[in-house]
């Protein structure tokens, strides 16, 4: 906006810029003046010596910020930072610190807007600005460029720079918070690299620095107790009483719920004990030290849990009700696709008609899909094919659901997701009669023994055991593929 950066009065503005109105060059709006085209702004760019541009870029951007209203910074960020970026080289040594919050405020709102490839671009920026000095100087803001740059690294698939990264700050990291934030990424990313010996490793070694001090196969006994604790802890009050209980406070207990609920997911994958022993544990600091965002995913993973594993049929329901509703009443949403997935999917269905939960699965996939976490936007697109089968609803439409799933997961390149999608697609298709012959999964664009001999091999006793091996992927797409054959066979 040229008001803005222009250092006269609006009168002498407005008489300097007149005739480029009347000629339909600049627009007047109320409060400032902008190029009407591109083209326009181009052309009145290239009258700029090359060797000043970089200069009034700087000159630009200083005013921009000392002009701007605080309040509004964060909304004009990507014009502000723009300015700076464009004579990086220029910048003061005063400036630098200031210059790399402002890349890390542009970045953050480019990852909001799925631009990873934007957001790398202005954390390079700022990161470049800074010294090793920095991590002396201004820890938690070089860490943040550092992390963040981790995360998108993994949200664009440069596996092998975000673990190097993630290593380094693991070292770097000066507080039990930021260890627990790197830890996480660190589950996320080898749980993708289908290595989650050494994330489920890396978490429990976290664990222990809080006395948690478990093994990657955890027995029966040790769930048992952890399963009896949560009664004893419980007391008198109903479980429909927790939803107005307090609120975590403890700052270590809050990263501890962090890391256990990212730990659920690849667990499930892993050690069946251990994830019980996960969810447990998680309603057990809920249930000790108050509610959070993870406690209502951590209450509606024990609904799923309690019934087949202790026989709690009716409490399981009532757990699972408390952590949606938990989530609904005091608004603690961050978890919140992945609390609609699980309730919608599993609780809702053990006490009402599938179709119930239907909507909740949708809604699940629209909140992932905004946040960006397409891994779990993936996930729930699994659950509300198999929702249309179970219903019973017409295979047509079923299809389209499948299909739509597997382009979405293609494109997200949650190959996992995939694989169990395309299982049920072809057991759709077969059943519409569109594959060579019923009871066949093969048509034109799809071969049985060839996708059989692209799943790794795994033997029946692994998939069927309460234990699964640490191979999440190649399990669970083998599990998917047999269960579709199974349906098939069973109509």
């Amino acid at each position: 906006m040229l008001k803005m950066i222009y250092q006269d009065s609006n009168e002498e503005l407005e008489r300097l810029l007149w005739e480029a109105v009347l000629a339909g060059l600049v627009l007047r709006s109320e409060d400032s003046f902008r190029f009407l085209h591109d083209r326009v702004q181009e052309a009145a760019y290239s009258l700029i010596p090359q060797q000043l541009r970089a200069e009034t870029h700087l000159r630009i951007g200083r005013l921009l910020v000392e002009r701007t209203p605080s309040n509004e910074r964060e909304e004009r960020i990507f014009e502000i930072v723009n300015q700076f970026n464009r004579a990086a080289h220029l910048i003061t040594n005063d400036e630098r610190k200031r210059v790399a919050e402002l890349n890390l405020i542009a970045a953050r709102r480019a990852k909001l807007s799925i631009a990873y490839t934007s957001a790398l671009s202005y954390l390079a920026t700022g990161r470049e600005l800074l010294t090793e000095e920095s991590w002396n100087t201004d820890y938690e803001l070089i860490f943040s460029l550092e992390h963040l740059i981790a995360e998108c690294e993994l949200l664009t698939a440069d596996m092998e720079s975000s673990e190097k990264r993630l290593s380094m700050l693991a070292a770097r990291a000066n507080s039990t918070h930021d260890l627990a934030l790197v830890t996480c990424l660190q589950l996320t990313l080898y749980t993708a690299l289908d290595r989650l010996d050494r994330g489920i490793e890396i978490c429990l070694e976290y664990l222990r620095r809080g006395g948690m001090d478990w093994s990657a196969h955890p027995t029966g006994d040790e769930v048992q107790r952890e399963y009896d604790r949560i009664w004893s802890l419980l007391g008198d009050r109903q479980i429909e009483d927790i939803v107005d209980g307090p609120l975590v406070t403890d700052p270590d207990t809050l990263d501890g719920l962090q890391v256990l609920s990212e730990l659920i997911t690849p667990a499930v994958f892993f050690d069946h004990n251990l994830c019980a022993l996960v969810i447990c544990r998680m309603v057990h600091l809920s249930l000790e030290h108050g509610n959070s965002d993870a406690s209502c995913f951590g209450y509606v993973w024990f609904g799923m849990v309690a019934a087949p594993r202790f026989g709690k049929y009716k409490d399981a329901i009532r757990f699972g009700q408390l952590g949606y509703e938990l989530m609904q009443k005091r608004g603690l949403k961050r978890y919140e696709a992945r609390t609609c997935m699980c309730f919608g999917s599993v609780v809702v269905p053990s006490s009402k008609h599938a179709r119930y939960g239907r909507d909740l699965v949708r809604h699940a996939f629209n909140v992932a899909y905004r946040m960006g976490d397409f891994t779990y936007a993936a996930y729930s697109l699994t659950q509300l094919v198999t929702n249309f089968l179970v219903v019973g609803d017409p295979l047509a439409e079923a299809q389209m659901e499948a299909e739509r799933g597997v382009e979405f997961a293609e494109r997200a390149r949650v190959g996992l997701v995939v694989d169990i999608i395309r299982s049920d697609l072809q057991l759709i298709r077969t059943l519409r009669g569109l594959t060579s012959r019923f009871g066949s999964f093969n048509d034109q664009e799809f071969d049985e023994a060839e996708f059989e001999r692209s799943l790794p091999q795994c033997s029946s006793r692994h998939v069927m055991s309460p234990v699964t091996p640490p191979r999440a992927a190649a399990s669970t797409s083998v599990r998917g593929w047999r269960w579709s054959r199974s349906r098939c066979r069973a109509a």
